[in-house]
Order: C-alpha cells, then structure tokens, then sequence
C-alpha cells in the first residue's frame, strides 16, 4: 500500500514537474514572438487596402444621409477628400475627431468632402458617424462591397483619399498621410 502511495506521489511529481518545464517553454516563446511583433516598424504593414494613386474612378449613383444625390460625376471636378470607414473598426473610431477637423477647414464654397460609412446594419452602428461628420461632410452609408467604395477601390479600412478629376490623387491610411484640399 505504501509503495503504491509513493509511486503515485512520484508520478504526480513527474507530471508537474513536466507541466511547469512546458508551460516555461511557452512563456519563454510568446516573449520572443511578442518582442518580434511589437518591434517591427508600422511602415512595414503594407496598405494593401488602399486603390493605386491614379487610378480610375467607376462610375457609381448613390444618395447621401441627407437625401442629396451623390454620383462619379461629383469627383470629376476639383479635389475632394473621401474618406471610408467602416463601423466596428478601431483605427476608423480613432479617426473620426482628425477627419472632423480637417473636413471642417475646408471653406464654405468648395466641394465638400465625403464620409463613406460602411456598415453591415443600418442600425446604431453608423449613427455616431453621421453625427459626427455629417454637418462637415456628405455622407453615405454602404454595406460592405456598396457602390462607392467599389467604385474608389477600397478594400479595407479606414482609406482616406484625395479624388480629382476622375481618378485617385491621394490614397492613405489617415488624414495625416493626405494634403486635404482647401481651395474652393
């Protein structure tokens, strides 16, 4: 009986013994692979969301929050900043205050920019967004592959851009990253 007792004390000793080296082991690993991760530079995350500085606009006819038509036809002329969101994304949320305040700076007169609101509902989700940047901005809400962000090339988000005649002039990830136009 006590040779068993001993032999079960031994095993069980064995097991922790083991249980402690592994979990060690992976402790050791997450450091290294969050040391790797959290050292690599933001430039290195490429953009691969954003449409190619240049490229066509295609043709798109939607409306705004406010009921006013909004087609391709509206980017053909001078510079207008777009920017495209989609709700439940961290990096857009944060955005919303800069595009505000860039949107704001553009005077009365020239194009006003527009705020392209992803959203998989038409719920609550993008209300805060039409709040925001709808007294500064046009905008619209889209489901995911909607018209304009089809139309401009946006796979991912947030994309701020610069559209000008018919084509990308400016394509990033921020407002920073972009020259807003002022000029009317």
């Amino acid at each position: 009986m006590i040779v068993a007792l001993w032999t079960a004390v031994a095993l069980a000793a064995a097991v922790a013994i083991a249980a402690l080296a592994l979990g060690l082991l992976l402790a050791r690993r997450y450091r290294e692979l969050h040391s790797a991760v959290s050292q690599r530079p933001a430039a290195a995350t490429p953009a691969y969301h954003l449409p190619p500085v240049g490229a066509a606009v295609s043709e798109f006819r939607t409306a705004t929050t406010g009921g006013e038509p909004l087609t391709s036809d509206d980017l053909n002329g001078d510079d207008v900043t777009v920017a495209v969101l989609m709700v439940g994304c961290t990096p857009c949320t944060e955005e919303v205050p800069a595009l505000r305040e860039a949107f704001a700076a553009v005077p009365a007169g020239a194009d006003r920019p527009v705020a392209v609101i992803v959203s998989e509902s038409a719920g609550a989700g993008p209300a805060m967004y039409v709040a925001e940047l709808g007294p500064v901005a046009r905008v619209v809400v889209e489901e995911p592959g909607g018209e304009v962000s089809t139309a401009l090339g946006v796979s991912g988000y947030p994309a701020v851009l610069v559209v000008g005649r018919g084509h990308i002039l400016q394509a990033g990830t921020r407002v920073a990253d972009i020259a807003v136009p002022v000029a009317a």
